[in-house]
């Protein structure tokens, strides 16, 4: 009877041990579950961003040095010198380049598709590209004129908060 008194009680101790114990591995799967998913789907925003980046890049950088280089009063001037009206060829090569960057970008920050912080690292020298003229438009890098569009404006809305504050710090560090 003892020896039968035992071995149950070494089985239900093994059972008392084995459930929690269980019970911790399943919850740690779980856990490096969600870290797994957590980090594919910042994989795929870095990707889907990188593509879109890497597609508009080189022309990207040629379009905004050279708007940088032209001259006009307001965006009214702007747009009778080089919009798409008056002037397709030279709106098609340099101008719409940025807006088709930044509007697309705009509208997968806005659905949290991609990280904003990212925009703003790996634009840094664009990040305040988005400022504004005091009127209704919305101009490149204080120099490149569009009409506000909901999604470019809520870029520069996410984004110079970041780039503030990223600025702070780095001044912060270099007395």
């Amino acid at each position: 009877m003892i020896e039968q008194l035992s071995l149950q009680t070494v089985l239900t101790y093994l059972t008392l041990i084995s459930v929690p114990i269980g019970v911790f591995y399943h919850i740690m799967t779980l856990r490096n579950a969600q870290r797994t998913r957590e980090q594919s789907l910042k994989a795929q925003e870095l990707q889907v961003f990188l593509q879109i980046y890497n597609r508009m890049g080189v022309n990207l950088s040629k379009a905004y040095f050279t708007i940088l280089g032209w001259e006009w009063d307001g965006f009214d001037d702007f747009m009778d010198k080089y919009g798409e009206i008056k002037n397709p060829e030279v709106w098609t090569s340099n101008a719409s380049l940025l807006h088709n960057f930044y509007q697309p970008i705009g509208l997968l920050v806005r659905q949290k598709m991609i990280d904003p912080k990212l925009v703003e690292v790996t634009r840094s020298g664009f990040s305040k590209d988005l400022g504004e003229d005091g009127s209704s438009n919305t101009r490149i890098q204080g120099q490149i004129p569009f009409r506000q569009e909901e999604a470019i404006e809520y870029l520069y809305n996410v984004l110079k908060p970041l780039r503030d504050r990223r600025v702070e710090t780095i001044l912060s560090h270099n007395p």
